[in-house]
């Protein structure tokens, strides 16, 4: 939770191509979270994350 956290106040501001940095997997008490894929385009398709 806390590398999310720390990830989200790095890219605050910056660009779309920042939002790259999120692909990972985080874990949380209560679900486990995979962001697979982030585009870095705001007109490109969504992004692709999962929730366990």
């Amino acid at each position: 939770m806390n590398r999310l956290r720390e990830l989200l106040s790095k890219i605050d501001g910056r660009g779309y191509k920042a939002y790259k940095d999120l692909e990972g997997e985080y874990s949380f008490p209560d679900f486990h979270l995979i962001v697979d894929h982030v585009q870095s385009d705001p007109f490109a398709p969504p992004s692709a994350c999962r929730v366990f």
